[in-house]
């Protein structure tokens, strides 16, 4: 028989065990340092995250995007613009609700390679606050004319009646077409005033359940098609923005009071007396014009 305490404890509900919120990696926070071998000037740039979710860097993912797109050997410098709209639930994205649409785009795909080749490159977008979800298509131009009854047919067959919004927008600048889905791949939504990020709609939790490992650009293309990729763009979108000849020396730094140095071109006491005001050294360097931002250490980190 029970005792009274062990009773209680039997009808003591047990603590839910809840597990903490993830948080958002952080952008800028630190700064890696690269050298010219050329000259040997210095310059410090900041150390992004990289993800889709906020606007924190956004212009350093925008340009990566872009030059990815750029890095595909696509000669012709207008493409066709398709889109194909995602039947409408208005809720956010969830990776089972993309993985069933990849497969009926799949099935279209077999089905469209029968009248054209449809080499093309492929973006997911969003609009009207998520409610509105649907793939962009940038393709090559081909011999036989692209006829938007026969691409309604077969997405309505692929879906077996689900889909039925598919859009031919004609010819476009590829320059023109590969800005707005380097704007998409890098995270950036909407139209205009409605524009918005992945922070503006949902938590970063979220934002990692639903987009995390999602692949941004999709190639449709066969193995003989000439749909490559030149080369792919570093890891690092801070490395980018330099020339070759500026390489990293290995050392990353954080500013003490978290501000970033002044990116005018200075002189070493213009440096220096600015380094004393915000808690900052700079080690001895030859007493010469130094571009950009140069080498800055808190004391903490010395």
């Amino acid at each position: 028989m029970l005792t009274l305490t062990e009773s209680l404890q039997e009808q003591t509900p047990k603590p839910v065990k809840i597990e903490p919120e993830l948080q958002k990696k952080p952008c800028k926070e630190h700064y890696m340092l690269f050298e010219n071998v050329e000259t040997g000037e210095f310059r410090l740039l900041p150390v992004t995250c990289g993800e889709r979710f906020g606007r924190c860097c956004y212009d350093q993912r925008y340009a990566k995007s872009l030059e990815r797109l750029n890095c595909y050997s696509i000669k012709s410098t207008r493409l066709i613009h398709v889109s194909i709209g995602c039947p409408s639930k208005h809720t956010l994205p969830s990776k089972k609700q993309k993985h069933e649409m990849e497969k009926i785009l799949v099935k279209f795909h077999k089905l469209v390679r029968r009248f054209y080749k449809w080499r093309s490159l492929r973006i997911f977008d969003m609009s009207q606050g998520c409610s509105y979800q649907h793939y962009h298509y940038a393709l090559l131009p081909e011999r036989n004319q692209f006829d938007v009854r026969i691409l309604r047919k077969l997405i309505k067959k692929a879906s077996n009646g689900k889909i039925k919004t598919i859009s031919l927008h004609g010819f476009r600048s590829k320059r023109c077409l590969f800005k707005y889905m380097a704007k998409r791949m890098s995270g950036c939504y909407g139209h205009k005033k409605e524009t918005f990020f992945l922070e503006d709609v949902m938590s970063y939790q979220l934002y990692h359940d639903l987009f995390f490992n999602v692949r941004s650009l999709v190639v449709i293309a066969s193995s003989e098609d000439e749909l490559t990729c030149i080369t792919v763009p570093d890891s690092f979108p801070t490395i980018n923005e330099l020339p070759k000849n500026w390489i990293f020396t290995g050392i990353t730094l954080r500013p003490k009071q978290d501000k970033p140095p002044p990116s005018a071109e200075l002189t070493l006491e213009e440096l220096k007396k600015w380094a004393e005001s915000e808690g900052l050294f700079i080690p001895e360097f030859e007493n010469h014009v130094v571009y950009g931002w140069c080498l800055l250490i808190a004391p903490d980190d010395v």
